[in-house]
């Protein structure tokens, strides 16, 4: 019985027990220039050891060909700042630098991508409509109109002013009862 749980015991502490010492890291291959590495970027003395152990080579770059197309359809198009045409259009470039497409139309936002392409496709973006009346749902607010004034009064300043008449007395009435006496009483 304790021979069949052996290799699981042993494999059990094997995997919870300290690491196995990690082997050492091999030595950067040294550069050796071929007929394909006339485009390698050469590195100064020191570098391609620690976190950059491969030299930093330029790609040839290769013709490609990018079909741009958008919705809606026709859309301005334009690559790194010039103009294409109207979508659909077939670009023709080549692979290893960076370029900016931009699509636009009326009516629709201006969408850009920018990108090193590396291969041939089809570049189709959705533009965005721009909207001006922005429904939220609701009923707008009634609209706020100003009361109308009256017209002015015009006052004759020159006119006498009117008499005053005096008003007539009333005749007041006071009840004449004696007050309650106040404090203690004998």
């Amino acid at each position: 019985m304790f021979s069949t749980r052996a290799p699981w015991l042993a494999l059990l502490i094997a995997a919870c027990g300290s690491p196995a010492p990690s082997p050492p890291a091999p030595a950067p291959a040294p550069v050796v220039a071929d007929a394909g590495a006339a485009d390698a970027a050469e590195l100064p003395a020191g570098e391609g050891t620690g976190d950059n152990p491969r030299p930093a080579t330029k790609r040839p770059t290769r013709p490609i060909e990018i079909v741009l197309r958008s919705s809606p359809v026709p859309a301005r198009v334009s690559v790194d700042g010039a103009a294409l045409g109207n979508t659909p259009q077939v670009w023709l470039g080549e692979t290893g630098a960076e370029h900016e497409f931009a699509f636009q139309a009326p009516g629709y936002a201006l969408t850009r991508f920018r990108f090193t392409p590396v291969a041939s496709g089809v570049l189709h973006p959705r533009l965005e409509r721009i909207v001006d009346d922005i429904d939220a749902g609701v009923p707008p607010p009634p609209e706020v109109v100003p009361p109308q004034r009256p017209a002015p009064v015009t006052v004759d300043v020159d006119a006498q002013p009117a008499p005053i008449a005096p008003a007539p007395l009333e005749r007041v009435v006071i009840d004449a009862a004696p007050a309650p006496p106040v404090g203690p009483q004998p």
